[in-house]
């Protein structure tokens, strides 16, 4: 095989993807959809994840869309994750004065990401039933 400047790129790109993949958490699902109580005035959505690699994946940051969502890691202060470690991201929508289906979404950036490239968007579904006042 003859190597040329872009065959040798693509080598070094192919021998360090996996060291990356082998790093990532694995989420139960990226979407998570859940119908709110009429009287609530907060509802958490769980992701749980899983460190199914062979190397330890740290968690660098997350986001959500709207203010109207805060989000946390259930663990706490705890970013990084072992493998075979699990977790799961909470994120707790303050439903305010909204009705029908709202979405939301969760971006979550490893130690290894560039910063406009997450390694995940999870998607909030919450159905919002409408009070009938007379």
């Amino acid at each position: 095989m003859i190597h040329t400047p872009l065959s040798n790129q693509l080598l070094a790109l192919a021998c360090f993807v996996p060291a990356i993949a082998s790093a990532q958490l694995h989420f139960a699902a990226t979407t998570v959809e859940v119908t709110a109580d009429p009287a609530a005035t907060k509802v958490t959505c769980k992701f749980p994840f899983s460190n199914n690699g062979s190397q330890s994946a740290t968690i660098r940051h997350y986001l959500s869309n709207c203010s109207c969502l805060s989000v946390a890691l259930e663990s706490g202060e705890k970013t990084t994750f072992a493998p075979g470690e699990t977790g799961a991201l909470l994120a707790t929508f303050d439903l305010q004065n909204l009705t029908g289906q709202q979405e939301r979404q969760i971006r979550l950036w490893m130690s290894q990401d560039s910063e406009n490239l997450p390694s995940f968007t999870l998607n909030a579904r919450i159905t919002i039933p409408e009070l009938i006042t007379l």
